[in-house]
């Protein structure tokens, strides 16, 4: 999931760093966030049918983005992912070993 606000600077790298992940099978969530520069233009480039695009049509801020997000989420797991981060190649699956190892972590305990 990534949340994104007037990212255009780094968006691509971003965007492409996940879509080329060894680790294939996850949906790509991006939350554009009320941007005003060329983000919009920047996704609408994109055609990738595990991407999937929402606008907030004005500026909600990180958490409100997410919080969305986690709501239309499908997967098993959630990554989080910045607009300006550059993951590495084995991220994705990596995480999902280890999670698929260590069930217990990231589970939330309710009382």
């Amino acid at each position: 999931m990534m949340a994104v606000y007037n990212g255009e600077r780094f968006l691509r790298q971003a965007i492409d760093g996940i879509l080329n992940q060894a680790y294939t099978d996850f949906e790509l969530l991006i939350i554009d966030d009320g941007s005003t520069d060329g983000t919009a233009d920047i996704l609408d480039t994109y055609d990738d049918p595990r991407m999937v695009r929402l606008q907030n049509p004005n500026n909600v801020g990180l958490m409100g983005s997410l919080n969305r997000g986690l709501g239309l989420a499908r997967g098993q797991f959630v990554a989080r992912q910045d607009a300006d981060d550059f993951p590495l190649a084995g991220r994705l699956e990596q995480e999902v070993t280890y999670l698929e190892q260590y069930p217990e972590v990231g589970r939330q305990q309710c009382p």
